[in-house]
C-alpha cells in the first residue's frame, strides 16, 4: 500500500494555495471570517453540492476529500462516473422542472494519485441526459483548466462560494450552463483518452448545482458509489470529515458522518446486504477478508435528499406475526404483516432465554418484506448459533422487528478510522426526537492477526465528544483491520413494537450424510459413519447384499454402524441406509450409500459371453479400484482401458478372451477373465426396381441381396418409413407408399446367433405426371398446333389419340404431333404421357375446328412513285381477324413484307408487282389471297428560267422540258400560278421564291418539280450630294429598296487618300463633315461592301467610285 502515500510535504504542497499559507492562528481566525461570509452567500443563494461538502470550512486541517476517477482493475477501483459506466456507477443530476431549472458546473485543477502528485489537464467530460442523449455541446471535451474559462474554479473561496449565477454571487467561479430540455436524471461522465491502466485523476475542486433562477436547490446531485481520495492512508496527514447522506429503497434518509477516516483512494457505497447476498442475514452482514464486491444499491447524496424530488418515506410497523403450521415438518416457516416494504429482523431466543438481551447462542434472521402478508423464507432450520440442531420439545421465543432505513456500509481498503462514524434519522423524524442512531458490526470473521474489534450485536451510539466521538474505530498501523478488507457497519431504525412468538419444537428428524469405505475384504470389519440427524435420539440403520438383509439401531448421539463381513460371505455391491427416528413424528428421510465385498476370487466380469461382429456391449466389475487396466483382441476398447465400466467394439468374428486387472488398496491386485464368442454379422443390401423412384400408390418391388460367411439369416425386418414393418424371410416383397416424399427405408438382417445389422437406401415418391394440353390454329385444312403444357418429373413418353375424327396425323407418339382435320366441328383428342418410372396420366379434350377467312383487299389507282393506299377487305369466317401480313415482290427480285392494315405503298419502278395478304383470325385460322398490280410510269417534270429586271421588278420566263406529262401546274410563290406550257411571272419584293411545276400524265400520274429564286432589287450610288441643310440631298448614302444589305461597310476617303468617314448602318449615310468640322467642295472617294442576298451565305459585293460635295 505504500503506493497510497502522500508525504506530508507533498499534501501540503497541493492545499497550501488556500490553506496552509498562513500559521495557525490566523488560519482560524481567517477560516471563521470566511466560513461568515460564506454562509451570508449561501442563505441568498443556496451552497451548490461538491468540494464544499467533502471538505467542509469546519472540519480540521487534515481535511482532505476529492472527487477521483480511476482505470486501475488490479486494484480494484470501480469505474466511477467514467464513460459508459453501469448505472451503480454513474454520477447523477436530478432536474424536476426543466422549463424553470438549469445545472450549473464547475472544475478544479487536476492531480494524479501517488508519491509525487502533479497537476494535468488530460481529463475529458460529457453530459447525458435521462434518454442517454448526449446533450449538444457537451460531447467529450476537456475539463476547464485556465483561469477565466467557464467552469475553471481557481480557488477554494470560489468552490465554498459556488457558482456565480446571473451575477448574483461575484465571489463565486464563472460555471457551465446546461439548459435541460427534460426531467430526469442528467450524468456526468469523465474519460482519460488513450489511458493505460493504471490510471488515476483527483478534483481539486469540483461543483455541481441545479438552481431555479438564483435559487440554488440542495439534494440533487447523487450517486449509487462515490470514489474519493483522503490523500494518505494515514489519518495524520489527510482524513475525510464529510458527511454523506443515504436515501434507502424504502424512502429512509440517514446521515453518515466518516468523522476522520483515512483511506487513499476509497469508496463509499450502501445497500440493505451487507458483505454478501447469499446465505443467512447473520453471514451476510460480517466484515470479509478482500472485496465483497456487492453492487451498490441505495442512492447516496452530499446534501440531504431534495425533499420534493426524493419525498419522506414512513415510519413501517409490525402488524403481526405467525408460525406456519410445523408439527412434524423440517423447519419453522414464519409469517408476518407490515405496514410498508422494507426489511424485518426475527430473533430467536433459545435456551438459556434472555428476554432482554442477546445471547450468543441466539439466532438472527434478516428478510426483506413487502407491505402485507409475507411468508418469510429461508425458514428456520432449528438450530442455535453454533449449529447446534436443539431438541424436540424445546421452548424458545422469536422476537420479530421491522427496521427502517436498514442501511450498510462495506467499506472497502479503508486503513484508518481512528474516530468512528456517526449516524442519524434526517427523515422521516423519530418518533423519540432523538436522531441517534444504534451501529452495529461483526469483524469476528476477520483473522486475529488484524486485531478484529468484537462483535457488537446490541449496538452502539455514537458520543460526539473525545478522540473517539463515533462508533466502530480501528487505528493504522496499530492494526491492518481496513487494510485490502471490506469492513461491514450497518444501522436501522426500529419502533416499540416488536412482536414476541412462543414456539415449542415438534419437528421430523433431517437428512444425514453417511460416509464409509467404498470395498471391503472378506474377514475385515467395516464401520460407517453419518452426519448427525437432528431430531432424531434414534439411528436405524440397514445393510443389504448378497445373502443379506438386516436391521440395525443405534442410539445418538453415536452416528457409527460396524458390521463384521465374515469371509465365506458372497462378495459383490452392498448398500447401506440410515435414517432418523424420533416418538414425535416417526421416521425421517432415507439416505444411501453403496460399497464392495471382495472375496479370496477375483471380482466376476459382468457382461454377455457372445457378441456380434460390430456391435459394442459394456463389461464391469463390481468395485471401486485404484487402478484397473482392460485388455482383449477381436475389439477395441472405447475411450481408455483404465475406465470401469468399460466399452467395447469388437472388430472381429472368433472366440476371444476379456481380461481385466483390478486393484484395490484393501485387497490388492486380481485378475478377472470373461470368455467371449464373436459372431460374425450378414452384409446387408437389398436393390430396387425403377431406379428406386415411384409414384403414389405404384408398389416398388425390393430384393434383399445380403450375404453371410456362416450361419443362416432367420430373419428380414424392413422398416418402410411410412408407420409400417414387414418381418419376413422372403428376398422379394413389394411396397407401396400413399403419399409423396423422401423415405428412408432400412433392412435389418437377423441371422440364427442373433447378431443383427442393417442398411438403409433413400426412396423418392414423387407426383404422378399431369397430362395437359392446348390447341391453337385449329382450322380446316391447316396444320393444327396441339401443345403439350404436361407437368411431372423425368416425363419420358407421350402418345396422341384422334380416334375417328377425319384427320391427317404423323409422329402420333413425340411431343409435338402433326395433324390436319379436313372439316369443321368438335372432335376429340386423347393424351397419354408416362415418366420413365412408368407412372402415366391421360387427358382428353374436345377440340373445335373452325373455317378459315376468306382473304381480299382493295388499292388506289397505281403509279409510280405515289403513295399507294392497300386496304383489307376480307371476309372472317366463326371470329374476327387479328392480324394482317402483306408481301409485295417486283418482277427484278424487289421483295418486302408489311404488318396491319391499311398499308401505304410506294413503287419505285413502272412494272408488274406481285401483292399478296394474308389474315389471321382469333383461333389462328388463316386466309391468304395475292394479285399481279401493274404500275404506270410517271411524267419526268423539269424547268428552266430566265431572268429580266424591268423598272426594278424581275421578270423570269420558263423553259419546260418535262416529258410524259399532258397537264401542267405551275405556282410561282408570289400569290400567282399557271396552268400554260411556258409561262411569264414578275417579282417585286426582295426575298427567296420556291417555284413549283407539277406535272400529270393521261393516265393520271403526276410528278412535282421545285426550283429557287431570289429577287434582289437594284442599287445605285449618287455622283454628287448638296450638304446644306435644306433637306434635299443632303446625305451620302445608297439608293435601293433592298430589306437588307448587312453586312454593310460604306467608307470615305479625302483626295489625299485620308479616311474620313466610315457606317456600318445603311441608313446612316455620310453627311459631308469630318470630326464635326464641313468638308470643302470637291471629289471624294468611297468604297461599298454589301452582301448580294440576304441570306446568311450570300457572297459580298463592292462597289468604289467618286462622289462630289457641292456647297
Amino acid at each position: 500500500m505504500q503506493s497510497k502515500y502522500f508525504s506530508t510535504l507533498n499534501k501540503t504542497f497541493i492545499k497550501k494555495q488556500d490553506r496552509t499559507i498562513v500559521d495557525m492562528p490566523n488560519r482560524i481566525h481567517l477560516s471563521l471570517l470566511l466560513f461568515l461570509i460564506l454562509s451570508i452567500c449561501f442563505q441568498r443563494n443556496g451552497i451548490a453540492e461538491g468540494t464544499k461538502q467533502l471538505e467542509p470550512l469546519n472540519a480540521p486541517e487534515n481535511s482532505y476529500c476529492r472527487l477521483t476517477i480511476a482505470y486501475d482493475d488490479a486494484d480494484d477501483r470501480i469505474p466511477f462516473a467514467l464513460v459508459d459506466c453501469s448505472e451503480e456507477y454513474r454520477l447523477n443530476i436530478r432536474v424536476d422542472h426543466f422549463t424553470n431549472e438549469k445545472i450549473y458546473l464547475g472544475f478544479g485543477n487536476l492531480t494524479d494519485y501517488g508519491i509525487d502528485p502533479y497537476p494535468l489537464n488530460d481529463v475529458h467530460f460529457q453530459v447525458k441526459d435521462p434518454a442517454g442523449n448526449i446533450v449538444a455541446g457537451y460531447t467529450l471535451k476537456p475539463t476547464p483548466h485556465y483561469p477565466g474559462d467557464n467552469g475553471f474554479i481557481q480557488s477554494m473561496n470560489e468552490a465554498q462560494s459556488g457558482p456565480n449565477i446571473n451575477n448574483n454571487n461575484p465571489s463565486g467561479y464563472k460555471p457551465l450552463v446546461i439548459t435541460p430540455q427534460m426531467n430526469g436524471d442528467y450524468v456526468l461522465e469523465f474519460a482519460i483518452p488513450g489511458y493505460i491502466q493504471p490510471q488515476m485523476r483527483s478534483f481539486e475542486f469540483f461543483d455541481v448545482a441545479v438552481a431555479n433562477g438564483n435559487t440554488i436547490i440542495e439534494g440533487r446531485l447523487w450517486s449509487k458509489a462515490w470514489q474519493l481520495s483522503s490523500g494518505s492512508v494515514s489519518t495524520h496527514e489527510g482524513a475525510s470529515y464529510s458527511t454523506f447522506y443515504i436515501y434507502s429503497n424504502d424512502s429512509i434518509t440517514t446521515s453518515f458522518d466518516s468523522n476522520g477516516l483515512a483511506g487513499g483512494i476509497w469508496t463509499i457505497y450502501s445497500n440493505e446486504w451487507g458483505c454478501n447476498t447469499s446465505g443467512t442475514w447473520h453471514n451476510r452482514r460480517a466484515s470479509v477478508v478482500g472485496n465483497a464486491t456487492v453492487s451498490p444499491q441505495y442512492k447516496l447524496f452530499l446534501n440531504d435528499p431534495d425533499a420534493s424530488s426524493f419525498p419522506n418515506g414512513i415510519i413501517g410497523e409490525m402488524i403481526s406475526a405467525s408460525v406456519l403450521p410445523h408439527v412434524c415438518d423440517t423447519v419453522i416457516t414464519f409469517a408476518a404483516t407490515v405496514s410498508k416494504g422494507g426489511n424485518i429482523e426475527i430473533l430467536i431466543d433459545v435456551p438459556p432465554l434472555n428476554p432482554n438481551a442477546i445471547g450468543p447462542e441466539d439466532v438472527q434472521l434478516g428478510y426483506s418484506v413487502e407491505a402485507g402478508y409475507n411468508i418469510l423464507l429461508p425458514p428456520w432450520d432449528g438450530k442455535n448459533a453454533y449449529g447446534i440442531p436443539l431438541t424436540n420439545g424445546t421452548q424458545i421465543e422469536a422476537r420479530i422487528n421491522f427496521l427502517n432505513g436498514l442501511t450498510n456500509i462495506p467499506l472497502f481498503d479503508v486503513e484508518d478510522n481512528p474516530s468512528g462514524f456517526k449516524v442519524n434519522l434526517l427523515r422521516p423524524t423519530p418518533v423519540t426526537g432523538d436522531p441517534k442512531l444504534k451501529l452495529f458490526w461483526d469483524d469476528t470473521k476477520l483473522p486475529s492477526s488484524y486485531n478484529p474489534t468484537s462483535n457488537v450485536i446490541f449496538g452502539c451510539i455514537y458520543s460526539g465528544t473525545g478522540s473517539v466521538s463515533g462508533c466502530h474505530e480501528w487505528d493504522y498501523p496499530d492494526t491492518e483491520l481496513g487494510n485490502f478488507n471490506t469492513i461491514n457497519s450497518w444501522w436501522y431504525y426500529t419502533t416499540d413494537n416488536q412482536l414476541l412468538l412462543t414456539v415449542e419444537l415438534e419437528l421430523l428428524p433431517r437428512l444425514g450424510m453417511i460416509t464409509g469405505p467404498n470395498n471391503i475384504c472378506a474377514g475385515q470389519q467395516a464401520t460407517f459413519r453419518t452426519t448427525t440427524i437432528p431430531f432424531a435420539p434414534k439411528y436405524i440403520w440397514h445393510l443389504s447384499g448378497p445373502g443379506i438383509s438386516e436391521e440395525f439401531t443405534q442410539n445418538a448421539p453415536d452416528t457409527t454402524f460396524s458390521f463384521l463381513f465374515e469371509a465365506d460371505m458372497e462378495q459383490g455391491a452392498f448398500e447401506v441406509s440410515v435414517y432418523g427416528l424420533n416418538t414425535e413424528c416417526g421416521n425421517g428421510e432415507k439416505v444411501y450409500f453403496d460399497t464392495n465385498l471382495f472375496g479370496e476370487e477375483p471380482p466376476p466380469i459382468i457382461g454377455s459371453p457372445t457378441a456380434c461382429l460390430l456391435s459394442t456391449d459394456i463389461f464391469e466389475i463390481s468395485g471401486s479400484f485404484t487402478d484397473i487396466l482392460w485388455s482383449l483382441n477381436n475389439g477395441d476398447i472405447i475411450s481408455s482401458p483404465d475406465l470401469n465400466p468399460v466399452t467395447i467394439r469388437w472388430h472381429s468374428s472368433g472366440k476371444d478372451t476379456i481380461q481385466v486387472y483390478s486393484t484395490t488398496a484393501e485387497c490388492g491386485q486380481k485378475l478377472s477373465e470373461l470368455p467371449v464368442v464373436v459372431n460374425p454379422v450378414a452384409q446387408v443390401g437389398f436393390s430396387t426396381t425403377t431406379e428406386s423412384i415411384s409414384c403414389p400408390g405404384k408398389p416398388l418391388v425390393f430384393t434383399n441381396t445380403s450375404e453371410l460367411t456362416t450361419g443362416t439369416i432367420s430373419n428380414l425386418n424392413w422398416n418402410w418409413d411410412d408407420s409400417l414393418f414387414d418381418n419376413t424371410i422372403a428376398n422379394d416383397i413389394e411396397h407401396g407408399y400413399s403419399d409423396t416424399g423422401i423415405f428412408n427405408v432400412r433392412l435389418q438382417v437377423t441371422t440364427d446367433m442373433g447378431c443383427q445389422s442393417e442398411a438403409t437406401k433413400q426412396i423418392e415418391i414423387i407426383p404422378f405426371p399431369e397430362a395437359s394440353f392446348s390447341s391453337y390454329c385449329n382450322c380446316i385444312s391447316q396444320s393444327i398446333e396441339l401443345l403439350d403444357k404436361s407437368t411431372g418429373i423425368d416425363l419420358e413418353t407421350w402418345f396422341w389419340d384422334f380416334g375417328q375424327s377425319p384427320v391427317t396425323a404423323s409422329n402420333l407418339n413425340l411431343r409435338q404431333p402433326t395433324a390436319v382435320f379436313h372439316q369443321s366441328g368438335v372432335f376429340s383428342v386423347k393424351l397419354v404421357i408416362s415418366n420413365k418410372y412408368e407412372c402415366r396420366d391421360t387427358v382428353a379434350q374436345q377440340v373445335i375446328i373452325h373455317n378459315p377467312p376468306e382473304a381480299a383487299y382493295a388499292y388506289d389507282y397505281p403509279c409510280q412513285g405515289a403513295i399507294i393506299e392497300f386496304s383489307d377487305q376480307s371476309t372472317p369466317s366463326d371470329t374476327s381477324l387479328i392480324q394482317f401480313s402483306w408481301h409485295v415482290k417486283s418482277l427484278s427480285g424487289y421483295e418486302q413484307g408489311f404488318q396491319n392494315t391499311p398499308v401505304n405503298l410506294v413503287f419505285d419502278e413502272a412494272t408488274d408487282y406481285e401483292v399478296g395478304l394474308k389474315v389471321t383470325d382469333g383461333f389462328g385460322c388463316i386466309g391468304n389471297v395475292s394479285s399481279v398490280i401493274q404500275v404506270s410510269p410517271k411524267p419526268i417534270g423539269s424547268f428552266n428560267y430566265f431572268v429580266n429586271i424591268v423598272d426594278n421588278q424581275g421578270v423570269l420566263n420558263f423553259e419546260n422540258l418535262t416529258t410524259g406529262a399532258t397537264d401542267y401546274y405551275w405556282d410561282f410563290d408570289n400569290g400567282f400560278s399557271s396552268t400554260l406550257f411556258e409561262p411569264q411571272t414578275n417579282y417585286s419584293q426582295e426575298r427567296e421564291y420556291s417555284i413549283m411545276l407539277v406535272s400529270t400524265s393521261h393516265d393520271g400520274c403526276t410528278d412535282t418539280t421545285k426550283s429557287t429564286y431570289y429577287f434582289t432589287p437594284g442599287l445605285w450610288m449618287p455622283n454628287a450630294f448638296t450638304p446644306d441643310g435644306d433637306g434635299l440631298n443632303d446625305v451620302f448614302l445608297p439608293v435601293t429598296n433592298r430589306i437588307t444589305l448587312s453586312p454593310y461597310l460604306l467608307q470615305i476617303y479625302n483626295r489625299w487618300g485620308t479616311l474620313i468617314f466610315t457606317s456600318m448602318d445603311p441608313l446612316i449615310g455620310w453627311d459631308g463633315t469630318y470630326n464635326n468640322t464641313p468638308c470643302e467642295t470637291g471629289t471624294y472617294s468611297f468604297l461599298l461592301k454589301y452582301s448580294k442576298e440576304a441570306t446568311i451565305s450570300s457572297p459580298i459585293f463592292v462597289k468604289r467610285g467618286h462622289v462630289t460635295l457641292l456647297r
